[in-house]
C-alpha cells in the first residue's frame, strides 16, 4: 500500500491530501455525532451501539443512511465520491466516524467548545 505524509503524519493513499485539506473547514451540524477513534479500537462496535441507541430513541429510521464510516477515506472504484462529500448529502442527525487525529479533525469538532470532550 502506498503512503504519503501530511503535516508530519503518515497516511495511506486512501486518505487523499485533497480530503485532508478540506477537513478543517468541513461543515458540522448541531446534531452531528462524531466518533473519533484510533484504528482497531472498537470502532465498529461503538458505531453499532450509537446507531441502535439513536434508532431506539426514534431519532433515525434507517441508521445506515445517516452513517459515514471513515470520513477522510476515498477508495476509487468502491466509493462513488469522497466520503466527506457523501456525508454532506446525508440526512440529519448524522453519525460520522473518523480516524483523524484531533488536530486534523474539523475545527467545529476539535475546538475546546466543540463536540469532542476528553
Amino acid at each position: 500500500m502506498a503512503y504519503h505524509e501530511y503535516k508530519g503524519i503518515l497516511f495511506p493513499a486512501i486518505v487523499p491530501k485533497e480530503t485532508l485539506d478540506v477537513m478543517p473547514d468541513y461543515p458540522v451540524r448541531d446534531d452531528d455525532i462524531f466518533i473519533l477513534t484510533y484504528p482497531k479500537s472498537g470502532t465498529n462496535w461503538i458505531m453499532e451501539v450509537v446507531k441502535k441507541v439513536m434508532k431506539a430513541a426514534g431519532k433515525m429510521t434507517t441508521p445506515d443512511e445517516h452513517s459515514t464510516w471513515c470520513l477522510e477515506m476515498y477508495v476509487p472504484g468502491m466509493d462513488e465520491k469522497p466520503r466527506h462529500t457523501l456525508a454532506m448529502d446525508s440526512p440529519s442527525p448524522r453519525i460520522i466516524h473518523t480516524h483523524l487525529p484531533r488536530q486534523l479533525a474539523p475545527k467545529m469538532v476539535a475546538n475546546p467548545q466543540g463536540k469532542v470532550r476528553e
